[in-house]
């Protein structure tokens, strides 16, 4: 195994039982060489004498010392061979310590990668749940509802500030490890810098993922702060990010808490809006309206659709559509179209020109209705785009909606 020299942090003393084996070992060894020597010289002096008895002896106890010192030789070898392997394997574990080390530090940066997205899946199964269990009755329904659409009004705001939010720990974290390098850091400071740096950020880059006027003000008196700091004390680069995201976090932090009432307020009007809070049986009942609007002669043979949509920030709109050529809307319905909905003057059925129309702005079909029953090319369509959940009314197919059941 070939490890770099930078690599052995052996500690001091800890082969000392191995060496001491081998000084053991090498003296036997010397004592048994000396043995062989001596024997060798006796059996000199009886083969002189021509006394072959006595040779016989000598050469047999010969033998013997020599196989001994044959196997001391096995046990020297086998003495390093153990030392190898013990040091092999200390470096080996430094080397894991490492590598967990920095896994540990790239699955707490990854995490905030991973935190949007995961608790996004896990909201959305939710929400997806709530449409699926919706009961009959009306007071569990509501309060199904008003529990989906709390949980997307958070999660547009989590996705649209998740990539910042990453971005900023991911260089926080890049900042405080080299410090820690330069500084020559160990144990928990080097550990906490690190941490602190990726947290600070953390903050700053999810206050610019979506900027305002405070958030540049952060940035620009964090860069005169970091400025002070240098000119007094010399420049250090993570001192000078601290600064800076620090700043940035703490100046948006002013006006996020001053614009508490706004966002409680609208945060408010979500849950009360029945395109956030009940989409299904809010375009099912627009739908059944603007039929019933149609002259009696035009119900059985145009159909009128109803779409809810929504953007990338989580912001829902009214869609419009009609099986008419070119979108045209009879006089007797337009009074019935709420003054916020978009008019879809794409060709097709109702429902294929209203998710044509939100394919075309960009935006997700949340749910589609008709005042007819839903075709099965049109319910294929809605689904393609929305999933199941999204079909809020009957349809031809025999699909009962979720919300229905």
């Amino acid at each position: 195994m070939f490890l770099p020299p930078d690599m052995i942090l052996t500690p001091p003393g800890a082969l000392q039982p191995t060496v001491g084996m081998l000084q053991t070992q090498a003296g036997q060894h010397d004592q048994m060489a000396q043995t062989q020597t001596n024997g060798a010289e006796y059996t000199a002096v009886v083969w002189e004498g021509n006394d072959h008895n006595q040779y016989q002896r000598v050469h047999t106890s010969l033998a013997q010392h020599q196989q001994a010192n044959a196997d001391e030789m096995r046990s020297v070898a086998q003495v390093l061979l153990t030392a190898i392997q013990m040091l092999e394997l200390i470096l080996t574990l430094v080397s894991i310590a490492r590598v967990l080390f920095a896994a540990a530090a790239a699955l707490a940066a990854a995490g905030f990668f991973t935190f949007g997205a995961s608790e996004a899946a896990a909201a959305d199964t939710a929400a997806a749940a709530v449409e699926t269990q919706a009961s009959s009755i009306a007071a569990s329904t509501a309060l199904k509802a008003i529990l989906k659409a709390a949980f997307e009004a958070f999660l547009s705001q989590l996705r649209q500030r998740a990539i910042g939010t990453a971005i900023g720990a991911g260089v926080g974290l890049s900042i405080g490890v080299t410090s820690d390098i330069q500084h020559g850091r160990s144990g928990w400071d080097a550990v906490l810098h690190p941490l602190e740096d990726m947290a600070l950020g953390a903050g700053a880059g999810f206050e610019l993922s979506a900027p305002t006027p405070w958030t540049g003000g952060g940035v620009a008196f964090g860069i005169v702060h970091a400025g002070t700091d240098t000119a007094a004390n010399g420049f250090d680069l993570e001192r000078s990010f601290d600064d800076v995201a620090g700043d940035t976090a703490l100046f948006t932090g002013f006006d996020q808490t001053a614009d508490l009432p706004t966002q409680g307020q609208q945060f408010g009007n979500r849950l009360t809006d029945p395109m956030y809070s009940m989409p299904n049986q809010y375009a099912d009942a627009i739908s059944s309206d603007l039929q019933n609007a149609l002259p009696p002669g035009s119900q059985g043979r145009v159909t009128m659709g109803t779409g809810i949509v929504q953007d990338a920030d989580g912001n829902r709109y009214l869609v419009i559509g009609t099986s008419e050529p070119n979108g045209y809307i009879r006089p007797s319905v337009r009074p019935s179209i709420p003054a916020d909905a978009y008019i879809s003057n794409l060709p097709g059925h109702a429902e294929d020109s209203i998710v044509q129309f939100a394919q075309q702005q960009g935006w997700q079909v949340i749910s589609v209705g008709a005042g007819r029953p839903i075709c099965q090319p049109c319910e294929q369509i809605i689904v393609n785009a929305g999933g199941y959940e999204a079909i809020a009314s009957n349809t031809r197919s025999g699909f009962i909606p979720f919300w229905m059941r």
